[in-house]
């Protein structure tokens, strides 16, 4: 149900996108969406930084599976296919490349539930972007709580009934708006996988078990589907994935350790 409500507001945004161009007669470059109850700590990641590679860039952490479904930035030419997964149900396209993984297990008891994150990635590669045309960015904002909210997983040490909902999602964002406030670190690019401690995969095989096509008959959703900071393109994705990420002043690179 929440699933399908959120497609169709992406569905309504991509009719205010066109409305818009109609208005303006010109196209736009770039396009964002984002959920409206996203709380930025610091100023949102450089667009223009994105724009030297071009392609769909989504915010690190939380993909349950799938990919991330809270905030993307994407090329004009890209929005069509992100805006209109509403349309692709209602045409019988979503059928295309949903059955086939239905009946690879997906959605059966302890395998990997068929949540909008998950869709998200089956439709990208089902357009050819995915892998290669999508990158991550370090988030500078966390999902709050609205004033009657019981799942505060982070209450507001200065207004009371306030917060936000994920402590890790805000833990993140927190920490890249302290660093680039405070401690003066700049953005730059990176590569999505990246060293994590605890490590990812103690076992050596998570990545070729948890692959989210190439993963034989073992579909579990023990492999990435809970969110948080533990991802499928932090811990394994290799090859063309960037990530807008950030650096310390040279002045102090040589102290940090190396999982920086």
């Amino acid at each position: 149900g929440k699933h399908l409500r959120s497609l169709q507001m992406k569905s309504a945004c991509w009719r205010a996108i066109a409305q818009a161009e109609q208005q303006r007669a010109a196209r736009f470059e770039w396009v964002a969406y984002l959920r409206n109850d996203l709380d930025f700590l610091e100023a949102h990641p450089p667009i223009a930084a994105m724009s030297q590679h071009g392609g769909i860039w989504v915010s690190d952490g939380d993909d349950y599976g799938g990919l991330s479904d809270r905030w993307a930035v994407m090329e004009r030419r890209h929005a069509e296919v992100y805006f209109q997964r509403w349309e692709a149900y209602l045409d019988g396209t979503a059928a295309s490349y949903l059955n086939p993984e239905f009946r690879r297990g997906v959605g059966e008891p302890g395998k990997q539930p068929p949540n909008g994150e998950w869709c998200l990635l089956i439709h990208l590669r089902w357009h050819g972007l995915w892998p290669e045309h999508v990158h991550r960015f370090l988030p500078t904002a966390a999902v709050r709580c609205g004033d009657t909210s019981s799942n505060c997983m982070m209450p507001s040490p200065f207004v009371p009934g306030r917060g936000w909902r994920g402590r890790p999602e805000w833990a993140q964002a927190h920490g890249v708006a302290f660093r680039l406030q405070r401690e003066r670190w700049g953005w730059r690019l990176g590569r999505t996988q990246r060293r994590m401690l605890p490590p990812c995969d103690e076992g050596g095989d998570l990545c070729t078990l948890c692959h989210p096509f190439d993963f034989g008959s073992d579909l579990r959703t023990q492999c990435f589907s809970t969110g948080g900071l533990f991802t499928y393109d932090r811990c394994c994705r290799r090859g063309s994935g960037l990530l807008l990420t950030i650096a310390p002043p040279a002045e102090v690179v040589a102290p940090l350790p190396s999982c920086w």
